[in-house]
């Protein structure tokens, strides 16, 4: 058949073939088509499919799957390099949020705290002032003496200070062991500011600011 199927393509004609009836073109190249894959077979030859059979192929030809590249860090499954890349971006930027806002907490803590320091030191200072003022304001009422020249004396020999204290001066208005007996109030302390500002008061209501030769004539 395989013989007859190259006379047939070549045009050739043998004595003593069988006359066929007259196939179709069509007919006689499928026919041809499979004879001449058989013989392939025969010979060991790698066949072309026959009509109407699925190529197949053999265990030497079996494609190999590319090898991976190692520079290349696999993505997890279903994860796609892009996606992967892009969880990386998140988790660096969430790193450097954790960061900046416990840089932001230590700082928010030093201002509180230096604010709340602050705040205690004014706090202390006008509870110690206030008391001042109002030991003033009570013994100028009390002996009928001005208050703003208590004050001044009273700024004059301590800042306002009544637990200021100069050597054997002590007190408010600077008192002296010896004046401070004559006063009616010897038997409280000399850093009380009321008792201080009181027994000032009466002094200089007997004119006896003689005992403040610098501050008394302010």
């Amino acid at each position: 058949m395989r013989d007859r199927c190259l006379r047939e393509v070549r045009g050739g004609h043998h004595d003593q073939e069988v006359i066929l009836r007259r196939p179709t073109a069509v007919s006689l190249i499928v026919i041809c088509a499979t004879a001449l894959a058989g013989s392939a077979v025969a010979l060991g030859d790698t066949p072309f499919p026959a009509y109407g059979e699925t190529p197949t192929t053999t265990a030497t030809e079996t494609t190999a799957p590319p090898a991976a590249d190692p520079a290349v860090t696999p993505a997890a499954p279903g994860v796609s390099p892009r996606e992967a890349e892009l969880m990386a971006r998140v988790d660096t930027l969430r790193r450097q949020l954790a960061r900046e806002r416990a840089k932001h907490r230590r700082q928010l803590r030093a201002v509180r705290a230096s604010a709340r320091s602050h705040v205690r030191r004014t706090l202390a200072g006008a509870v110690e002032s206030e008391p001042v003022q109002h030991a003033l304001s009570l013994a100028a009422a009390t002996f009928g003496v001005p208050q703003d020249k208590l004050r001044r004396v009273a700024t004059c020999e301590s800042t306002l200070d009544p637990q200021a204290g100069s050597g054997r001066y002590i007190g408010l208005f600077q008192f002296g062991s010896t004046l401070w007996s004559r006063t009616p109030y010897s038997g409280f302390a000399r850093t009380d500011p009321y008792a201080s500002a009181l027994a000032a008061a009466w002094a200089f209501s007997r004119g006896m600011r003689s005992h403040w030769p610098v501050c008394g004539y302010r």
